[in-house]
């Protein structure tokens, strides 16, 4: 798989579904994002999933590679910045992102967002 660097600019005018886990090696994400690839083919075409976590995007690429996962995964491995932002940042300094899935709808005209702790 290749590493290269997208924005939400590249899906204008989908549906954008974040599932934000902390660590495609921690089993509890492993398990969700699984769930989600899963899920993926029931999409409209209008549709996409990102998985966001803190693995470097080297490890994502062959994480993906290893599960055959298509789902594209991004990286947010350099800078709390993502999770400040999504309210998704928790305050733990060992465990950023901890055992929560936050999924963002969002369509032209409005965002829905839904988080789920996973205890």
């Amino acid at each position: 798989m290749v590493v290269r660097t997208i924005s939400l600019a590249d899906s204008t005018g989908m549906v954008r579904l974040l599932n934000v886990v902390n660590s495609l090696q921690r089993p509890v994400c492993l398990l969700v994002t699984q769930q989600w690839e899963a899920y993926r083919v029931t999409l409209p075409s209008d549709a996409c999933i990102y998985t966001v976590s803190r693995d470097s995007p080297q490890m994502q690429a062959h994480w993906q590679d290893t599960m055959g996962v298509l789902h594209q995964a991004l990286s947010a491995h350099r800078s709390e910045q993502f999770g400040q932002d999504y309210g998704v940042w928790l305050l733990v300094v060992l465990l950023p992102f901890a055992k929560m899935t936050l999924t963002v709808v969002r369509t032209e005209t409005q965002v829905k967002q839904r988080k789920k702790n996973r205890t």
